[in-house]
């Protein structure tokens, strides 16, 4: 099916014999493996998988052309980010093969990226003019990167200069959006694509008969162009992002202005070959505290990972002393990694400084309660690993020890979260923290013991979220309330979300308002305090470290003996009852502060606050009556 599109709208055709409108995108085929994934179709939410046939072919089901133009956008947005990506695995494979040789540096100077840029907009705009001036060779190179053609396949000039057009507009509106957003990181990380699902996450393990294609990310491809190499997380790289985005974007604009019949848009000059000095080889050997220290300092780990991570370090260098990171075999982090699936989950002060080994003979010996799977596997593995990965990334190290140590975990190793049921709320609600007058614990920290499981059951946010609350976090937008998880500015950085995704707005449920948290609120704002809960203190990097572990103690004696439940329950239970509004699945995510995973949730800005708040006020804990809620002063 060779015929051109008569539309200003690539790949979009009209069926001669029934006058229907048919998506048909041919694809070259040496990246056919990598396209492939879901194409959901709004109009009748029909899903679509894309395989690693010659062409993509999605009918739009009508016959009129302005139904078929909306239909044409939703789809083409979603096939664009699967080609796009594709093509440019495409480009930094032929780039590999012809690439010069790289001299690792120890940064850029402001001139030099500004170098950098100016070559990047030199080379859009060098390459269409070469374009403009060779009509063959461009025509061939529009066919095989944009249309998908082959060398034979008939295609016309309208249809080249409409891919052409369309390619330019895509990058320049994701540079745009870039900017926008402030997501300069977005060009340090590697495209990661599926042969069975497309774009997925790094941390997606492939099945048996999964491929996986890693695409380098956009600077390192521009550096490896200049001959630079950078180490992934060196701080240079977000300057150099603003700057390659600002080039991109005017790069392709002039195209395009080009391509509208601005004569007066010429290709700037070449600024010419960058000349670094490359870094020494430092072959000092460094030992495994060293390179610690030296993955804390260029990881800057938040939380109490790193402070997690020291933990194992210590238990290894217990057993080992601390060895130099190049002798540390495979040997050494398997027999570490048993030792620690012994190790007891709670020590004894007296037995703190014990050899290892006698410790896990300890446990052994008294029958305690050991390490999950997954807590050897996620903290004493992936400490190591992370530690590694960090030297290899910076040219010190080649291999990394911990590759295929973790432990294949069960289901019945995976330590599960469940909800509190209705039970456990009435005997929360009934409990001496909500009587008349309130009997709070010093170490539930005031407000804190009363507000805190409230705001869990009624925003399903995470603890650290809820305790980190500022006054000024209490919002109104028209005439809803609403918790502003978002701003992140705080003198002294503490104010910290766990993902991206987690930085969300989440509207003030009706029964905290009838609880008398508006009240609350309003009488810290009239005595000027600056956090809703300002008892809590700093430990561990976390401003409800202790009360996480009073509450744990607590809520074992007045709520439930389950170990399955914690604070997290409330979480949980939160989910389900939002589950039982059946609201849509973008509107869940969003609340709960999750990452969609599928193509459509990366267009648009997700439901507004109106939206989360008809869904939010519809969720009840089932079986709870409304005068149970406590009324606190």
């Amino acid at each position: 099916m060779g015929r051109a599109s008569p539309f200003n709208l690539p790949f979009l055709l009209k069926r001669h014999e029934s006058g229907g409108f048919i998506y048909h995108r041919r694809i070259p085929a040496d990246i056919r493996p990598a396209v492939s994934g879901e194409v959901i179709c709004p109009w009748n939410g029909e899903v679509r998988a894309l395989g690693s046939n010659p062409t993509i072919k999605v009918s739009f089901n009508t016959t009129d052309f302005a139904t078929a133009r909306q239909r044409w956008s939703e789809i083409h947005a979603q096939v664009e980010i699967v080609v796009g990506a594709a093509t440019r695995r495409q480009r930094a494979s032929r780039l590999n093969r012809s690439r010069r040789a790289t001299q690792r540096v120890s940064g850029l100077t402001d001139q030099q990226i500004k170098i950098l840029a100016a070559r990047l907009e030199h080379r859009i705009l060098a390459d269409h003019e070469a374009g403009l001036l060779d009509p063959k060779k461009r025509a061939q190179a529009l066919a095989r990167d944009f249309i998908g053609r082959g060398a034979d396949d008939p295609v016309s000039a309208q249809e080249l200069r409409n891919a052409e057009f369309w390619h330019h507009h895509r990058e320049a509106e994701l540079a745009k959006m870039l900017y926008r957003e402030g997501d300069f990181d977005a060009l340090s990380q590697p495209i990661i694509l599926s042969n069975k699902r497309g774009l997925v996450d790094s941390a997606h393990e492939p099945a048996a008969d999964e491929q996986l294609f890693k695409i380098s990310d956009e600077i390192t491809v521009v550096l490896e162009e200049n001959g630079i190499e950078l180490p992934t997380d060196h701080p240079d790289r977000r300057k150099i992002a603003l700057a390659l985005i600002s080039a991109s974007q005017r790069a392709h604009q002039a195209v395009m202005k080009r391509m509208e019949g601005d004569a007066t848009i010429t290709t700037p000059e070449d600024p010419g070959p960058l000349i670094v000095e490359p870094t020494p080889d430092d072959d000092a050997v460094q030992t495994l505290n060293s390179a610690y220290e030296n993955w804390k300092l260029t990881r800057r780990p938040q939380g109490r990972t790193a402070s997690d991570y020291k933990t194992q370090i210590d238990r290894f260098t217990s057993m080992y002393s601390d060895l130099p990171v190049n002798q540390i075999t495979r040997k050494h982090v398997r027999d570490f990694r048993d030792a620690m699936l012994g190790y007891p989950r709670n020590l004894p002060e007296a037995k703190a400084n014990a050899p290892i080994h006698d410790i896990v003979a300890w446990a052994r010996l008294e029958k305690v309660e050991t390490l999950a799977v997954t807590t050897v596997n996620d903290k004493a593995i992936g400490a190591l690993s992370a530690v590694f990965s960090n030297l290899i990334k910076q040219g010190i190290l080649g291999t990394n020890p911990c590759v295929g140590m973790k432990l294949k975990v069960q289901d019945a190793d995976r330590g599960r979260r469940v909800p509190y049921d209705t039970a456990d709320i009435e005997r929360l609600f009934k409990s001496s923290l909500y009587a008349h007058p309130p009997k709070i614990p010093k170490a539930a920290r005031y407000a804190a013991g009363q507000w805190l499981p409230l705001l869990g059951i009624f925003t399903g946010a995470r603890l650290e979220e809820l305790g980190q609350l500022r006054v000024s976090d209490v919002k109104l937008e028209g005439a809803i309330y609403y918790l502003d998880m978002v701003t992140l500015e705080e003198e002294g950085g503490r104010i910290r979300r766990k993902t991206k995704s987690s930085r969300r707005n989440i509207p003030i449920h009706q029964a905290l308002i009838e609880c008398g948290f508006l009240r609350y609120v309003e009488k810290l704002r009239a005595r000027g305090e600056r956090r809703l809960f300002g008892h809590l203190e700093l430990a561990e990097e976390r401003y409800t470290a202790n009360w996480s572990k009073w509450w744990g103690r607590w809520a074992r004696e007045h709520l439930s003996t389950d170990k399955d439940k914690c604070f997290h329950s409330f979480r949980h239970l939160f989910a389900d009852c939002l589950r039982h509004t059946q609201c849509a699945d973008s509107v869940l995510e969003r609340l709960m502060g999750h990452s969609s995973d599928k193509v459509t949730g990366r267009y648009g800005n997700g439901p507004d606050i109106s939206v989360l708040n008809e869904a939010l006020q519809k969720v009840a804990v089932k079986g709870l009556a409304i005068e149970l809620l406590p009324k606190i002063q």
